[in-house]
C-alpha cells in the first residue's frame, strides 16, 4: 500500500461520514467542505490512475492539489481564522 493511499483514508472517512450526516447537498454548500472533497476525489483519482498508468506526468501533477491539504486544517482552526484575517 502507498503513502497516499494510507493518507487519504482519513480525509476520505471525514468525506464520507459527514455527506452521510449532513446529506451531500448540506455537505457540498461549504467552503471548506468543497476544498475536503475536491482533495479527497483527486486524491483517489490519483491513486486510480498511478494504478493503471505508473509514472505518468498527469498523475505527478495531480500532486499538486494536494499541497493544498494542509491549508484546509488552516481554514478548520478559530485561532488560525483570526490571524488570517
Amino acid at each position: 500500500m502507498t503513502w497516499q493511499a494510507i493518507s487519504a483514508r482519513p480525509c476520505s472517512a471525514e468525506c464520507i461520514l459527514k455527506v452521510i450526516t449532513l446529506s451531500f447537498k448540506r455537505y457540498i454548500k461549504e467552503r471548506t467542505n468543497q476544498l475536503d472533497f475536491l482533495i479527497v476525489v483527486t486524491t483517489l483519482f490519483e491513486i486510480a490512475l498511478a494504478s493503471f498508468a505508473g509514472n505518468l506526468k498527469a498523475v505527478k501533477s495531480l500532486r499538486i492539489l494536494r499541497a493544498i491539504r494542509p491549508l484546509r486544517a488552516l481554514t478548520k482552526s478559530s485561532g488560525m481564522r483570526l490571524a488570517w484575517g
